[in-house]
């Protein structure tokens, strides 16, 4: 523990302590956490127990350099509560039993932040509650030799009325509050409002998993009266949350495959029951756990879109910030510049009609036209005739070439070279370790040999037409070795100009024309960490003192402007400096981020382009709370969008509503030498001062 003694420890933690509360119910507020807390007051001694095995997790992490902004979410410290509760709920008052908490605190963050590592990094999953689960079986497993312990109840009673309603109602307000173990129906009532307030989404999922859970149950066992005084059935709840809306993203398809996993479970939940007895642990949420992971491993390794990229502090925030940040930014992990110079058109990409098929079927081709469509002068039956012929091809990235193939002949038009079907062409070896190949080269036109580094944009060689190519073309393709004719890999093409405008990362359509754009130069957009930028603020035509924002990066490499009042998440993709979320209510980060979602990094004078924006950037916080669950059964319900044009270092746009009734007009100010000047929205402005 700190040497400023128990009290300045709690009041230095006290933000971490109240997540640990709620996020046993899978939501990261501290306003929640405190309410849950005030519940457990209910029992003292429970409530006890559980602040003495955190403030040993606390403790011991200090002790070992665990960083601080580990322990802040609540995400590593709710597991040591749910020990503490439960060691709270069987043994009575002791200096046995408080030492018996103690090391159970530490065992618990020990077992906790080894299984995180250990499912994060290899199956990508969360732990859940498993290390309570293996601690708290643990330690009820040898209490059975420590005589000196003082076993007070199980699942204790808090001397309270029961609410006079009929048992289906009863057992599910039990159940809710036998997660914290205090099965009484009027915390569980208390347990629901406060759910309702803070997430309808995780109330009305808990509602239909515990009665989905408890009816199939009852239809197994024949006892509806057994099925509902069952409080194990509160790990139907914790399925149904975890699935429905916290690890998927909110949506009927969502919701439909929680209320799966929650019938699937019946039959686990009651095998369970049975083989535990054997040693007399009791269920516990092992249950919850198996099912859980199980079915969200699945739903990740099948590429499900509905899997959350990010779980954020409530399911009405993830699915917001997946609506936002799906349609803003493709998660192909490889992109691409384009491989050329000025606008061609894309004459074939992934699963084209004619070549880009089975194995080979991610890969593009380009042609040159001219302003009516035609790829060729005159009849077209020389390559010379062809206005791709002879242009230059450029690298799309920086790597070093590992094979070249310069010899084929060009085949005259109409003919082509099927037993050299990729004809000339350029493997570049990436850093990542995976290929880039570019095809048809005009013979000996190469400017490349096997072994040069080359850089993004560096001439290869010159647009022919050998290989299995009917008119000259640019053909380009990634895989993961350097063979010729491998298979090929999903990739992207970054920071191009097509039909719709600026496109960070995406693939332009067949047919459609995708222009290159000549990037910015190095350090433009570059926010070093701990630099501090300090803007005026002004609204109307007063001033309104000055803001200052700190560079910042959290735990999983990603930076953040924070104001200390909000935390705004940026990062670069290709020739982009992009905004990702907002966390908190900094009206400064919140103004930024709708005039500036993205920053085009080109020297390029005039683009335009759009935006889907998050829900919090143009409706106060009851709009929100109205919009945001009914947006988990339509999902474009009332979005922002955005139209933004770039024009001579300023970036005006206009955002609305998705219904057009709220429009906000917004301004930016850039510098592709001194970076980022200003920015206005809704009446409010921020210029940077300049340091002295």
């Amino acid at each position: 523990m700190s040497a400023k003694g128990p009290e300045a420890f709690l009041k230095e933690h006290a933000g971490a302590l109240l997540n640990s509360f709620s996020e046993v119910y899978f939501i990261n507020s501290r306003l929640v956490g405190l309410a849950f807390l005030l519940l457990t007051l209910a029992n003292p001694r429970l409530a006890l127990a559980g602040l003495i095995t955190l403030a040993a997790a606390y403790g011991f992490a200090r002790l070992v350099g665990l960083r601080e902004e580990f322990l802040q979410s609540g995400y590593y410290t709710y597991n040591p509560l749910l020990v503490g509760l439960g060691l709270g709920s069987v043994y009575g008052v002791s200096w046995l039993s408080l030492l018996l908490l103690l090391l159970a605190g530490v065992m618990t963050l020990v077992v906790t932040l080894a299984m995180a590592r250990v499912f994060y990094w290899y199956l990508g999953l969360p732990i859940l509650s498993l290390p309570f689960v293996a601690v708290i079986s643990a330690m009820t497993l040898a209490s059975g030799h420590y005589s000196n312990l003082f076993v007070a109840s199980f699942y204790p009673a808090p001397h309270l009325p029961e609410l006079p309603l009929p048992l289906w109602a009863l057992g599910y307000f039990r159940s809710l509050a036998a997660i914290l173990f205090l099965p009484h129906s009027l915390l569980g009532l208390g347990l629901a409002v406060i759910l309702l307030l803070a997430s309808p989404l995780l109330f009305g999922l808990s509602v239909a998993g515990y009665y989905t859970g408890s009816l199939v149950s009852a239809a197994m066992t024949g006892s509806w009266e057994g099925a509902f005084l069952n409080l194990n059935h509160f790990n139907y709840i914790l399925i149904a949350m975890g699935i429905g809306g916290v690890f998927l993203v909110a949506s009927p398809r969502s919701f439909l495959i929680a209320m799966l996993a929650v019938a699937s479970s019946v039959v686990l939940v009651d095998a369970v029951m049975v083989f535990w007895a054997t040693y007399g642990l009791p269920v516990l949420t092992l249950p919850f756990n198996l099912v859980t992971l199980g079915f969200v491993y699945i739903l990740r390794l099948l590429g499900n879109p509905l899997v959350a990229r990010r779980v954020m502090s409530a399911p009405e925030a993830t699915l917001d910030y997946h609506l936002s940040v799906t349609s803003r930014f493709d998660d192909c992990p490889i992109a691409l510049a384009l491989p050329f110079a000025g606008s061609w058109t894309v004459w074939q990409g992934f699963s084209g009609p004619w070549t880009h098929q089975g194995p080979w079927a991610r890969a593009y081709d380009f042609i040159l036209t001219d302003g009516e469509g035609q790829s060729f002068r005159g009849e077209g039956a020389e390559t010379k005739d062809y206005l791709a012929w002879g242009k230059p091809v450029l690298s799309p990235l920086s790597g070093r070439v590992v094979r070249v193939v310069k010899h084929h002949a060009d085949q005259k038009i109409g003919q082509i070279d099927q037993q050299n079907s990729w004809g000339n062409l350029v493997i570049i070896q990436t850093e990542d370790g995976w290929h880039v190949e570019l095809s048809h080269f005009q013979k000996d036109s190469l400017r490349v040999a096997e072994g040069d580094w080359v850089e993004r944009g560096s001439l290869l060689g010159l647009c022919g037409n050998s290989g299995n190519s009917p008119q000259p073309h640019i053909h380009v393709q990634v895989q993961i070795g350097s063979r010729i004719g491998e298979s090929t890999l999903d990739f992207r093409f970054s920071g191009y100009l097509g039909a719709a405008g600026y496109v960070t990362k995406g693939l332009p359509e067949p047919g459609t024309w995708a222009e290159s754009l000549p990037p910015a130069p190095p350090g433009v957009a570059s926010f070093p960490l701990t630099e501090k930028l300090v803007f005026k603020a002004i609204h109307g035509k007063g001033e309104r003192g000055l803001v200052t924002w700190e560079v910042k990066m959290d735990a999983e490499g990603t930076y953040y402007f924070d104001s200390g009042k909000g935390q705004l998440y940026f990062g670069r993709i290709g020739d982009c400096h992009c905004h990702y979320t907002l966390v908190g209510s900094d009206l400064s980060l919140k103004t930024l981020f709708l005039a500036l979602p993205r920053w085009p990094l080109t020297e390029r004078r005039e683009l335009e382009f759009s935006e889907s924006l998050p829900l919090g950037l143009l409706y106060g916080p009851i709009m929100r709370r109205v919009l945001l669950p009914l947006g988990a059964f339509y999902h474009q319900l009332g979005r922002p969008f955005g139209r933004y044009r770039l024009k001579n270092g300023e970036i005006r746009g206009t955002v609305s509503s998705g219904w057009g009734k709220k429009q906000v007009d917004t301004w930016a100010q850039i510098d592709l030498q001194k970076g980022l000047r200003g920015f206005s929205a809704m009446e409010w402005t921020y210029m940077r001062v300049e340091d002295e």
